[in-house]
């Protein structure tokens, strides 16, 4: 389609061939293109146009939302990352993710969530991740989780009354 996009946080801009149907004898393809924040979707939807539409093909855009990113050094961010470091005992890596969020649709919002590399595999390649077969949360793993959750919730208290005393 010519819309590939990289970003240092995001990495690549990813697309999917979603749902495929027929209707009245017409086939349609839906996309979902998770954008990086970026790129706008205007661009990359021009692009598609200019692509598929000289091959025969019609494009129209449904729906769109911005891609989201709160920076690795936003002050919630590191609270949340120090608060895992402070439980696992390792060093942490805030990561971007693929797909949507719920934090775009709050203010202020950061996503954040438990699962812990360590644990995962348990039920063999492929099963037990997020979304997937078997998912699943260990006892240790949601121990840990609480943990940081407790943590994280003092950290950003204490982030904000900075915040607020300045």
């Amino acid at each position: 389609l010519g819309i590939d996009r990289v970003s240092e946080a995001f990495q690549y801009l990813t697309c999917i061939g979603g749902r495929l149907c027929v209707s009245d004898g017409i086939m349609i393809q839906n996309f979902n293109i998770r954008y990086i924040p970026d790129t706008t979707y205007k661009p990359v939807f021009e692009k598609i146009k200019k692509t598929l539409t000289p091959q025969g093909f019609a494009v129209q855009l449904v729906m769109s939302s911005e891609g989201y990113l709160i920076p690795a050094s936003d002050d919630r961010v590191m609270a949340l990352t120090n608060a895992c470091e402070e439980v696992l005992g390792y060093e942490c890596r805030p990561y971007t993710m693929g797909g949507g969020t719920y934090a775009r649709w709050l203010a202020n919002t950061v996503a954040f969530g438990a699962t812990l590399q360590s644990e995962r595999g348990k039920f063999g390649e492929g099963r037990g991740d997020a979304h997937q077969r078997d998912e699943y949360i260990s006892s240790a793993e949601l121990k840990k989780t609480i943990l940081i959750y407790i943590l994280s919730i003092m950290n950003l208290s204490e982030s904000y009354k900075k915040k607020l005393n300045q």
